[in-house]
């Protein structure tokens, strides 16, 4: 059985409001343009992100908090994106191969 491949399922990137204090978080490397930028309304400045890939019935996810973006296109084009896309990839291949030897143990 191949692996699916970023070709293979649909990404979605949701970002959620971060919890984990701005003062003091080795990521809020500028705490006040942080502050700022959360009170003009962007939510990425300060952020959990939780990346999920879909195929078919199937998903896999990868959570990362305390981030800090300009915006979800910065996001989009980090390498942070990359490595949580490959994460939840992994994660689903792995689910379906277990569905798939489940399966065949019921033969």
């Amino acid at each position: 059985m191949r692996k699916l491949t970023k070709d293979d399922v649909t990404i979605c990137v949701n970002c959620f409001s971060e919890e984990i204090p701005i003062r003091g978080n080795v990521s809020a490397i500028d705490e006040e343009a942080i502050r700022k930028d959360l009170e003009s309304g962007n939510t990425w400045a300060w952020c959990m992100i939780c990346v999920t890939v879909t195929w078919e019935t199937f998903y896999g996810t990868d959570w990362l908090g305390a981030c800090s973006y300009a915006s979800k296109k910065e996001f989009e084009v980090s390498v942070v994106y990359d490595d949580m896309v490959a994460a939840a990839l992994e994660e689903l291949n792995v689910k379906i191969k277990e569905m798939a030897r489940w399966i065949d143990s019921l033969k």
